[in-house]
């Protein structure tokens, strides 16, 4: 059986760019664990990233990653290399139907925290794909 880590305290940095807007990035306290083969980063999100109430977890394995947001954001968004996913995302003002095609994905991460950068294309219906890029810099505090 694996060996499963204990939570850590971490700083996780997300960059996030939308076509050709510039950078956000929101920088937050959280924590960051393994279980059952995965890991784990999750976080609470800000009153700057404009999703207060919500949890924010990353389900992160060697081929690919899942953003999962629960409160007053919820959905789930599957990143794997030339994959498709279609989703929910629901908000207060209701829910809007998206697609994402991850173009590419690249994830170095271990015991002791990591990075993850994902470009995807990201389309609401009937609309002309978003360019987007994120990147998660996961570190844990000492």
């Amino acid at each position: 059986m694996e060996k499963e880590s204990i939570k850590k305290e971490a700083i996780i940095s997300i960059i996030s760019t939308q076509g050709d807007d510039g950078a956000v990035e929101v920088v937050t306290a959280g924590s960051f664990y393994k279980e059952d083969g995965y890991y784990y980063a999750t976080y609470e999100e800000t009153e700057a990233s404009g999703m207060e109430d919500t949890n924010t977890t990353l389900k992160i394995n060697e081929t690919g990653f899942s953003l999962i947001r629960e409160g007053s954001i919820t959905t789930k968004m599957n990143f794997e290399r030339n994959k498709e996913d279609d989703i929910l995302y629901s908000t207060p003002h209701g829910g809007l139907s998206l697609k994402i095609r991850t173009k590419s994905i690249k994830i170095d991460i271990g015991d002791f925290g990591g990075e993850i950068e994902v470009e995807y294309d990201m389309s609401a219906m009937g609309q002309p794909p978003l360019e987007t890029k994120l990147i998660a810099k996961i570190t844990i505090k000492e």
